[in-house]
């Protein structure tokens, strides 16, 4: 599977990318762009710069100047994935996004690359992340993974990968890298905890490491993924991940979504529902005496009544669907 994917990395052009598929991606840096810029004035984005050495380099840190580009791939992916506003791929379970673009632009800004390598980088970064997440999902996530921190470092290092170096040998090498790496467990997600943000973050700066390494001769595991100790074998159910592997190839990107509320994707159709309902009936939110949401069970989950964080917050459907009543009502 491995080197799958990295044949389809290393032998893609930008004229071979869809209309559509090119315009998603733009789109999505675009978005990307807009949410990493607010994110950075987050306390967790603030924290974290100030946490990390400056550095020098002409890697750009949004909304901060420039530094080295792991630095900045680290402090980007923080930021764009802080505010939970990132985009997403349903079936994959992620959001590639964030994981991704910090790598691909901090691999661009240092090679020189040109922005048609950049997008193209995009492209192969998400179609190698959101591949990774259908793979492994649900019995990824129902281990307590985190999908975009670990399925999101091979995005990472696809996407860093095609603008440093392309032959299919550096790639399989820099995603058998990626492998070893991925990390992210959702109880920081679920504890509201600003390590959540940080699965971004290093997905993002491995995926960086990983295509640098490589490039030097570093060595990965080819068999990382589907090997008998590899990550689908340790890091699965082992009922819960698809024996064929999904199509290489299909652009996925063109199937991801932009969010409408900086909460947890989870949470998004009882909001929408809430706001139809509210526009559709014209009543004020003091009108309201009980209300009864029947949803899905990992969003039934998100419970939390009394959320202690604004990290927390951003996981509560009680405290959001509250939020919202009071906002439209």
């Amino acid at each position: 599977m491995t080197r799958r994917l990295a044949e389809f990395v290393s032998s893609l052009s930008y004229s071979e990318i869809p209309p559509d598929a090119t315009e998603m991606a733009r789109i999505c840096f675009l978005d990307f762009l807009g949410v990493a810029l607010r994110g950075s004035s987050e306390m967790s984005g603030l924290m974290a710069l100030g946490a990390m050495s400056k550095g020098s380099g002409g890697a750009t840190i949004i909304g901060h100047g420039r530094g080295d580009t792991e630095r900045a791939a680290l402090l980007n992916g923080i930021f764009a994935h802080n505010l939970d506003l990132d985009d997403g791929h349903r079936g994959a379970q992620m959001h590639p996004g964030s994981c991704v673009i910090p790598a691909a632009l901090a691999a661009a800004e240092a090679t020189g690359a040109t922005f048609r390598d950049f997008i193209t980088a995009m492209v192969a970064g998400y179609e190698a992340a959101i591949f990774m997440g259908i793979l492994a999902n649900p019995g990824h996530r129902e281990l307590g993974f985190h999908t975009t921190g670990t399925c999101g470092t091979f995005g990472a290092a696809a996407a860093a990968s095609r603008i440093i170096c392309s032959d299919v040998d550096v790639v399989v090498n820099a995603l058998g890298i990626a492998g070893t790496q991925a990390a992210g467990l959702l109880e920081s997600d679920h504890a509201g905890t600003m390590a959540k943000h940080l699965h971004a973050g290093r997905a993002a700066q491995s995926g960086l490491i990983s295509a640098r390494l490589a490039s030097h001769g570093f060595t990965g595991a080819e068999s990382v993924i589907e090997g008998d100790e590899g990550f689908l074998r340790a890091m699965c159910r082992s009922d819960g991940y698809r024996v064929e592997a999904p199509e290489v190839g299909a652009f996925h990107i063109r199937n991801v979504y932009l969010k409408r509320y900086p909460v947890c994707r989870h949470l998004h159709s009882t909001l929408d529902a809430a706001a139809e309902i509210i526009r559709e009936n014209d009543f004020r939110a003091s009108e309201i005496e009980e209300v009864i949401v029947s949803t899905y069970r990992i969003a039934a989950e998100h419970d939390s009544y009394s959320p202690a964080t604004v990290e927390a917050v951003r996981q509560s459907l009680p405290v959001s669907l509250a939020i919202l009543l009071e906002g439209e009502g």
